[in-house]
């Protein structure tokens, strides 16, 4: 196994060596002691000709006619069919593609479900790019057991989650059956919990000894598609991120688009593998519209590049914005612009110091029309560092929250009470509230010793957020509590506005930043804020007087001085009156107005 990854061309040796963690992972006992994993055409490729079908099987008693025809006419597959049949196993009906072709891969779902509506286009991508017989896709949060080998894709709940390949499988409308027609075949299983896999599946009995695992990666672009034009007049917006975190980028993200809706349908693409420790809001972006797909889940990176082609050609969008960074974007670029060179290509950038500023070398200015600036600093230094035109990097801060995304202000006073009682928080302390990932980037670990060098004073330091670094600032808090530091974590919530209200100031440690949300919020409550000196973060607390400015990261000294005048009613009062007066600059409509005039290569007001 090593020798053989060791041959292949990087990066594969990493993708190989993840890929084969996992399937171990997932595979049922006594399943392929060797893995094996090839970038190959699949054989069955080469009959993907106008004679294929892709067949969707219903029981017509649960789904009339009437629905199907509704939700064929939301798919973009010219050659999918669907037939509903009756109990008897007699057909009902047949709406899409003509009789007499032979099935590729079909779906036998009991019902049209809101799984089955919601990601059969994204199952239909992902037979067209891997060679696996089945797909498994689990509802998020329907918590289903894990299924304890492949077999169990032929039986309730997940037969009516998977798509089958047509070469490994028939359907018996009969009974509503599938049958496999091959002793081996192999199933892909995607779920948020247990983490997605692959099973090996040798009914009825164990696989034999020295069984070898292959998966192929195959064209996409065999799998002819549709130009399907928007029915509303919007124009369509294709936008990458690489999962769909909860955080501040993914919240000026859907805050914009939200607002943008009567302009844009958005076409939602993730790039990268979701991070479950980054919080979700897969279904939050799903209410912006039914193009969600989840292609860094779903896809081995080999795929993609095909896959992404196929969805531009599919819904012409006028323009790629690609929201937040990840190094499979500025390999994509390049070759989707020689591929749709009208495609207007947009990237957003969140520091000037550090990341994917990196890779603005002078190849990529013929990939990327604009970069959206998260701050001036940045679009300072794309021009006088990276000889990028001032002119093609707007800068666009990021928004808070909308209005009645807040609680009645009447009711802020008794909020504000009620939990700091809920969290047992100190009533005479002033309350420090840090929500942030627990990274390298927002210096997590400073806070406990920030808490032990201001223990004397009536200060309490709230911590909100979880990442990779929750465990090492864990173990470091309940060792300054012991020592009497008032200092507390709590994993990610969705109650963020009630926490602000209920604390007395903002603070982040970062060591980098663009311009944070959480800083946003927090004036737009009236709070002020303590912060370092990165990005423009200083820049907003020096022109709203709304705080504390910490000149170097990691400077504790000069950190416990901020929180001491924080604990001063005569140092806070003047900054939270400043925050108040700042509130009402940091609204949804004035920065998606910002985006929208940069989509459309206009000058952001």
């Amino acid at each position: 196994m090593k020798s053989w990854i060791a041959k292949l061309p990087r990066p594969l040796p990493d993708l190989a060596r993840s890929l084969y963690r996992r399937i171990r992972r997932a595979a049922p006992p006594g399943a392929a002691p060797a893995v094996l994993y090839r970038l190959a055409d699949w054989p069955e490729a080469a009959s993907l000709g106008p004679d294929f079908t892709v067949e969707l099987h219903l029981r017509a008693a649960r789904v009339p006619a009437a629905a199907a025809a509704a939700f064929l006419a939301r798919q973009t597959l010219p050659e999918l069919r669907i037939l509903g049949w009756r109990e008897d196993g007699e057909p009902a009906y047949q709406l899409g593609a003509p009789a007499g072709t032979g099935a590729f891969f079909f779906l036998a779902p009991e019902a049209l479900s809101e799984t089955v509506a919601g990601f059969a286009e994204s199952l239909l991508l992902l037979h067209s790019a891997e060679a696996v017989d089945v797909v498994l896709l689990a509802d998020r949060g329907a918590r289903l057991p894990a299924p304890a080998s492949a077999a169990d894709a032929l039986r309730e709940p997940w037969r009516g989650r998977a798509a089958f390949a047509a070469a490994s499988f028939r359907f018996e409308p009969k009974g509503f059956r599938v049958v496999p027609t091959r002793s081996t075949w192999l199933v892909k299983f995607l779920a948020d919990h247990p983490p997605m896999g692959h099973f090996l599946a040798h009914p009825p009995a164990n696989p034999p000894a020295g069984a070898e695992l292959t998966i192929g990666v195959r064209p996409a672009s065999q799998l002819r598609r549709r130009q399907h034009g928007a029915e509303d007049g919007r124009r369509r917006l294709l936008v990458s991120v690489p999962f769909f975190a909860r955080g501040g980028v993914e919240h000026t993200l859907y805050e914009t688009l939200r607002h943008l809706l009567g302009r844009y349908e958005p076409i939602l693409v993730s790039l990268a593998p979701h991070a479950p420790e980054l919080g979700d809001r897969r279904a939050d972006f799903e209410e912006l519209g039914p193009r969600l797909f989840s292609l860094g889940d779903w896809l081995h990176p080999a795929a993609m590049p095909e896959v992404l082609e196929q969805l531009i050609e599919t819904f012409q969008p006028f323009a790629w914005y690609n929201a937040n960074g990840t190094t499979l974007f500025y390999d994509l670029a390049p070759r989707i612009k020689a591929r749709f060179p009208q495609l207007r290509i947009l990237d957003h950038l969140y520091d000037h110091r550090v990341g994917y500023i990196d890779w603005y070398k002078p190849e990529l200015l013929g990939a990327i029309d604009a970069c959206i600036a998260e701050n001036a600093r940045i679009a300072a230094a794309l021009d006088s560092e990276h000889g990028w035109p001032l002119e093609r990097s707007p800068v666009v801060w990021p928004c808070g929250r909308r209005d009645e995304d807040w609680p009645p202000r009447a009711s802020w006073p008794s909020l504000r009470a009620a939990k700091r009682a809920e969290l047992g928080l100190p009533a005479d302390a002033k309350v420090l509230l840090v929500a942030a990932r627990m990274h390298e980037q927002k210096r997590p670990l400073d806070l406990p010793a920030l808490a032990l060098a201001v223990k004397d004073l009536p200060v309490f330091i709230l911590i909100v957020g979880g990442g990779p670094l929750e465990n090492e600032v864990d173990a470091a808090i309940a060792a300054a509590r012991q020592q009497g530091a008032p200092i507390r974590r709590l994993p990610f919530r969705t109650d963020i506005p009630e926490l602000i209200l209920a604390a007395d100031a903002g603070c982040l440690v970062s060591n980098y930043e663009g311009l944070p949300i959480f800083l946003l919020e927090c004036l737009q409550a009236g709070r002020p804020f303590l912060g370092t000196d990165v990005g423009a973060l200083g820049d907003v607390l020096r022109d709203t007087g709304a705080g504390w400015i910490v000149e170097q990261p990691g400077d504790l000294p000069a950190l416990a001085a901020a929180v001491r005048e924080v604990s001063d009613e005569a140092t806070y009062e003047p900054r939270r009156r400043a925050a108040e007066a700042a509130a009402s600059r940091f609204g949804v409509g004035p920065c998606a107005e910002r985006y929208a005039a940069a989509f459309e290569g206009r000058t952001p007001a």
